[in-house]
């Protein structure tokens, strides 16, 4: 086991031997270090660092008009002022308001990280809206996998995008923030994130949650509005209007105040999503001390599919 992946597990089983009462479950932890790694990619040994991944070239039109890899787009830079928390609730009804039924069936996301060190890492992935996941590393790879239905999903991206689909259409937003705190636990158990809705812990969690979830969804207008919602109600989240590559685009940050002190990660930590200022649709992901030199940079090119496409090879 690699020093970057100990690092992520620790994380985890600190998290979940801080939501005090129930006896931390390991194998929860453990996969729970999965989904992290997967989001961050470290679990190929990467280590943290990087250059901008992914541009604003996002395909949402027509099902199965995917692009090619994600291409480095320039930084986001800080437009003319910084915008409230509350332009992720207006966005959210924006992008209902303009919603139509989505083509396809499956949300296919090409994924790309640069790390400091040089080393760049591509994905494709695949999330259907029954909740079945695929991943491979190239696009070929992916179909191969979608034809041998080589589903690998464990529940969790469904809960978490479910969750999202309620909270665009009304559920209570204080118990939908809750919701996607647990999300990433598995249900029936005793392991439930206990600690305050405005603590270190529960932010962290929904936050983490919050960007699977608009990542699985974000092909689907429901759950990119679900998931603004619910960011909305983070105290910790700032959101900065900004441009990258010429389109207007939001920074939502999560700080200190997400991660704290007691965080296992190098201190200061922070993450900058940066999403389509006008459709919600997740563009980059940037983690680390700064915006300026971020110790990781995950980029995303999102598009609807339909599976059975993909599986033939024509997605």
């Amino acid at each position: 086991m690699n020093g970057t992946t100990e690092t992520l597990l620790g994380e985890a089983l600190h998290d979940l031997a801080a939501d005090h009462p129930f006896v931390p479950d390991v194998a929860a932890a453990e996969r729970r270090g999965r989904r992290l790694r997967r989001r961050s990619w470290l679990v190929r040994g990467g280590t943290a660092g990087g250059v901008l991944a992914a541009g604003m070239a996002v395909a949402l039109g027509v099902a199965g008009t995917a692009g090619g890899p994600p291409v480095p787009p320039t930084v986001a830079s800080a437009g003319p002022g910084t915008g409230e928390v509350a332009a992720l609730a207006e966005l959210a009804d924006a992008v209902l308001a303009a919603a139509t039924r989505p083509e396809g069936d499956a949300t296919l996301v090409l994924v790309e990280q640069h790390n400091r060190s040089g080393e760049t890492y591509r994905r494709a992935e695949a999330y259907g809206d029954g909740g079945d996941f695929y991943s491979a590393p190239t696009r070929d790879g992916l179909a191969a996998a979608v034809a041998g239905r080589q589903d690998v999903a464990n529940g969790v991206f469904g809960r978490e995008v479910a969750i999202a689909v309620d909270a665009a259409n009304g559920a209570n937003l204080a118990t939908a923030r809750q919701r996607m705190a647990d999300a990433a636990l598995d249900p029936g158990t005793r392991a439930k994130v206990t600690a305050p809705p405005s603590s270190i812990v529960t932010v962290n969690h929904v936050w983490g949650n919050s960007v699977d979830a608009l990542v699985a969804g974000g092909g689907r207008p429901e759950v990119r509005a679900g998931v603004l919602r619910i960011l909305a109600t983070l105290p910790t989240v700032k959101v900065a209007r900004t441009t990258t590559d010429g389109r207007a685009s939001l920074t939502l940050t999560a700080g200190g105040g997400t991660f704290g002190d007691r965080s296992v990660l190098p201190e200061p930590y922070r993450e900058s999503l940066v999403i389509d200022a006008s459709t919600g649709i997740p563009v980059a992901l940037n983690g680390g001390g700064t915006d300026q030199s971020p110790d990781l940079r995950i980029g995303y090119t999102v598009s609807r599919v339909t599976l059975a496409d993909l599986a033939a090879g024509k997605a």
